[in-house]
């Protein structure tokens, strides 16, 4: 039937099957058109595939993760049973397709069941509902709440156990544009990415109607082969050999061809029987075999045991060093002078690329007089060496946002000496050099 419709029309279906309320009581209803009630049927169901303990997982329900005043905007986080105090896990944020907030995707069987079965697996699974809405114009709103969701979960990664320089992101259908956001080289700390039936040009797609080109092409995966191929992680597609949405296959094929003229690291499934949404649609064997290749995929690439072994190695002196240094960041994110004072020594000093050399004073009255504004300020891949009352911390720092109305978004590379006075860990002098993104 599918295949008989025009594009249009069957955009406009599937949107249907995206964006119809989808709790128990809607599905009860008796008003809506039968094929409307299956596809929401659909989307309620299961991932076809488990691992043990998923029942085991615990569920942090409901986060708010960005300052959007739309209620549904909320984020869910799945950790993994038993972890340790001291434990660090890897991070997957899976990023739904097109659908209306008030239909909240992160409550769906399938990302449900997804981050039930990585949680299980030894990571930490987020799902969140986010302001993607096709075709209407909303792929820089849905960009700006997945970053705010990737900035909360790594602001708060000792809360939850989690990594913050070990992330993967997967997308689903029309989250694909979203990849782009780590294909650049702006998110070092992402280490992989998966895309399921996702769409990886969107060019050819309905956005044409209320997206301008080049935010189009911004969003268009494809356009990152011809940049900076290097800068893209490892990615992994999964194909549905029978995918009923128009161009969606196709924009993959001309993606895994120009990626492997690319020479990018590319990992490709195909279902050969697999429709859009195969993952919880398709109950056999190809399905769970791509399935089980995703899982293996994100353990290969966000070094699970190696970064659980690398915390677990970390003496409690170097581990309240790390803290230290992570707790800086939030006085320069919240534009907080106070608490800087209390971060840096009196006569600090830190040392820029360019040679110049900002002091104590410099930094706090940027923040005083609002002329540097920080929408990400975060240390990570960090190293601490202790020498008695000090320490010295060599790790890489992402910032981002403003300096006197002009946008900047950087990666560094920094040496930090740290100074104990009354037990109190204070930032004597720094230096920064910036590095290839």
């Amino acid at each position: 039937m599918f295949r008989e419709l025009t594009m249009r029309h069957l955009i406009c279906v599937l949107l249907v099957f995206v964006t119809i309320t989808l709790s128990k009581q809607a599905l009860s209803q008796g008003n809506l058109p039968p094929e409307v009630r299956e596809m929401a049927r659909k989307v309620m169901m299961p991932v076809v595939y488990q691992v043990p303990r998923m029942d085991k997982v615990k569920v942090v329900q409901n986060l708010k993760y960005t300052k959007s005043d739309d209620p549904n905007v909320l984020m869910d986080i799945y950790l993994p049973p038993d972890t340790a105090a001291r434990e660090k896990h890897p991070v997957v944020m899976f990023i739904h397709g097109g659908a209306k907030t008030e239909y909240t995707p992160k409550d769906w069987g399938i990302y449900m069941s997804w981050g039930r079965i990585v949680a299980a697996s030894g990571f930490v699974g987020v799902t969140f509902t986010h302001r993607l809405n096709y075709p209407d114009k909303s792929l820089e709103l849905a960009a700006q709440d997945v970053r705010a969701a990737i900035d909360y979960v790594r602001a708060n990664a000792d809360k939850y156990n989690a990594d913050p320089d070990r992330m993967c992101l997967a997308t689903y259908s029309a989250g694909g544009p979203m990849l782009s956001l780590a294909m650049g080289g702006e998110m070092p700390f992402v280490r992989c990415l998966i895309a399921f039936y996702s769409f990886m040009d969107v060019r050819q797609s309905d956005y044409r109607k209320t997206e301008d080109a080049e935010t189009l092409k911004v969003f268009s995966p494809i356009t990152y082969l011809n940049k900076n191929p290097n800068r893209i992680p490892p990615i992994f597609i999964a194909r549905a050999g029978r995918d009923e949405v128009p161009t969606m296959d196709d924009s993959i094929d001309r993606f895994i061809k120009e990626g492997l003229v690319a020479n990018i690291a590319l990992t490709f499934a195909n279902h050969p029987q697999g429709v859009h949404g195969f993952d919880n649609q398709n109950n056999d064997n190809r399905s769970r075999e791509i399935i089980r290749t995703a899982l293996e995929f994100m353990k290969a690439h966000l070094e699970t045991a190696s970064a659980v072994s690398q915390s677990s190695a970390q003496t409690p002196a170097e581990q309240e060093v790390l803290q230290f240094e992570r707790d800086a960041c939030k006085a320069f994110l919240d534009a907080d002078p106070v608490a800087l004072e209390r971060v840096l020594t009196t006569d600090f000093t830190l040392t820029l690329s360019n040679g110049e050399v900002s002091t104590r004073g410099n930094e706090i009255d940027e923040l005083r007089n609002g002329r540097v504004h920080y929408d990400v300020f975060e240390n990570y891949d960090m190293k601490a060496r202790l020498y008695d009352d000090t320490a010295v911390v060599v790790g890489k720092t992402h910032v981002r946002g403003t300096a006197e109305g002009k946008a900047f978004d950087r990666v560094v590379q920094f040496t930090d000496t740290l100074i104990k006075r009354d037990g109190q860990w204070q930032l004597a002098a720094g230096h920064v050099s910036r590095t290839e993104q």
